[in-house]
């Protein structure tokens, strides 16, 4: 997967749409600390953004580091 993230000139919820998407392709790949690490990204650009806060609770689930899991399913509540 091509990570050209220096997305020129975007605002924050257009990069967090950008990692988004780069952590889906790891994630078809089986690539889930990749994918978990652009999610990270994708979270500091747009941090109330439940559907990238629940995408990585799915993938640490899939690594199977479930306090990490556990901390971002409960923040959906």
């Amino acid at each position: 997967v091509a990570t050209n993230t220096t997305a020129l000139g975007l605002f924050p919820k257009q990069k967090a749409i950008v990692y988004d998407n780069i952590s889906i392709a790891y994630m078809e790949h089986t690539e889930y600390q990749k994918a978990i690490d652009n999610w990270l990204l994708a979270l500091k650009e747009d941090p109330n953004n439940k559907n990238i806060i629940y995408k990585l609770a799915n993938a640490y689930k899939q690594i199977g580091n479930n306090t990490e899991s556990l901390k971002y399913e409960n923040s959906l509540h």
